[in-house]
């Protein structure tokens, strides 16, 4: 899915130049989903990488019942300079 919207924002033409692509997602995932990897294979290349105040967002579970994760934070992309 992640792999999926990264190709779409960047192969389809809708990333304008100079235009960023942001998740918002737990620090752990970043690792072991590979995110970092993900993006640079779509021609991304991390920004900046902070943590997300825990009143910022609401998360939820799959089912949508609220959850307090700790350790969320705000991941920025942009196009990679070769692209």
């Amino acid at each position: 899915l992640l792999r999926n919207f990264f190709w779409s924002a960047t192969q389809e033409g809708f990333l304008l130049a100079g235009g960023l692509v942001q998740l918002v997602m737990l620090s752990q995932q970043y690792e072991e989903w590979d995110v970092n990897g993900m993006a640079v294979d779509a021609g991304l290349s991390l920004v900046s990488r902070v943590q997300v105040p825990s009143s910022f967002y609401q998360a939820r579970e799959m089912s949508g019942k609220p959850w307090s994760p700790a350790g969320a934070e705000l991941l920025t992309f942009k196009l990679s300079e070769s692209e």
